[in-house]
């Protein structure tokens, strides 16, 4: 017996001489392989769909994406997607994006990812033929069963969508939204467990600052070095604009610095706060003094106009003064 079980067991181990190596082929060069799952993360807002529409009608119509000279034939696309209308969104968006609608597929019945859910989406490859899935976001498509915290849950889901994409040498591409924690890295932002994270051959973080929209490759199992894109969203079309050296999570730390540091104008109000702490004080005094301590004079008016700092005339001159009351629009001389 003990025999027949290593037989049976050794049958499935080979020496991997015995395995045909294998180039990667990529959906989008260095950044979403075939015959696996990719995921694309973000917070809410920072245009995870817009990109994902971007994505799928390029490979609808067999245009390039950024840093991707591949030719590549038109083909099919199948589309989860919970959040969107579709005549209100969903198709405005693909059209301002030049997709081929008709390739295209959305499916419209509600979908879990469980052995019923992925015998629907076996169905519906073999009849379609996508090379890219998208499924956006994905926790709208696990049920109310699944533990997204837990490893094994996740694995669970995510294993038989792997083996769909190996099968049919498809790409699936899973939008996954990132949690409150501020501080941490691109890595660990993510909602659920690690495992969405782990079990993804590579991920996209879409970053949005005051600086612009970024596109960052944050994990990568094939080797991808790609530059982070950066793009822009102008009615209701994603446009690509270039280049940024910077990683996701140098973005991250750069939005975060500019988060705690004070705006120019907060730190003119804080000037004229103290300044005038004492009552009036002439404004051309003020200015000098502001412009030796870095506030322009420019940003030193809008703060007297936010604040509705008042000029009083004082002989020859102006004086400025903190009002214990707003002062009427009349009676505020902004160029004083």
């Amino acid at each position: 017996m003990t025999t027949e079980i290593a037989n049976h067991e050794d049958s499935f181990c080979r020496p991997l001489n015995e395995f045909e190596a294998k180039e990667i082929d990529w959906l989008w060069s260095g950044r979403v392989p075939t015959g696996c799952i990719s995921l694309l993360e973000g917070d809410g807002g920072t245009g995870k769909s817009f990109v994902i529409a971007a994505i799928a009608s390029a490979i609808s119509t067999g245009n390039a994406l950024p840093d991707d000279d591949t030719h590549r034939e038109p083909a099919n696309v199948l589309l989860l997607a919970a959040e969107d209308d579709p005549s209100v969104v969903l198709r405005p968006r693909f059209e301002s994006q030049g997709g081929d609608l008709s390739r295209v597929f959305l499916y419209e019945e509600p979908l879990t990812l469980d052995d019923h859910g992925i015998k629907r989406i076996r169905a519906l490859i073999l009849k379609h033929d996508p090379k890219l899935i998208a499924i956006d976001p994905i926790v709208s498509f696990l049920g109310t069963k699944i533990d997204t915290s837990s490893a094994t849950d996740v694995r669970a889901v995510l294993k038989p969508l792997a083996a769909l994409a190996a099968e049919f040498q498809l790409a699936v591409l899973i939008v996954r939204h990132w949690n409150k924690s501020a501080l941490a890295s691109a890595s660990m932002r993510g909602s659920g467990s690690v495992d969405f994270r782990n079990a993804s051959r590579s991920a996209l973080s879409v970053i949005s600052t005051d600086e612009g929209h970024y596109i960052a490759i944050s994990k990568s199992n094939y080797g991808a070095t790609g530059k982070t894109l950066t793009f822009t969203i102008e009615n209701r079309k994603l446009l690509w604009t270039g280049h940024s050296d910077l990683s996701a999570d140098e973005i991250l730390n750069r939005a975060r610095l500019n988060r705690e540091q004070p705006s120019e104008i907060d730190v003119a109000k804080e000037f004229l706060i103290t300044a005038l702490a004492d009552g009036p004080v002439p404004a051309l005094r003020l200015i000098d003094d502001a412009v030796s301590v870095g506030v322009s004079k420019r940003t030193l008016f809008r703060a007297k106009s936010t604040m509705n700092v008042a000029s009083r005339k004082n002989g020859p001159s102006w004086d400025w003064t903190l009002p214990d009351t707003p002062i009427p629009g009349e009676n505020v001389l902004k160029h004083n």
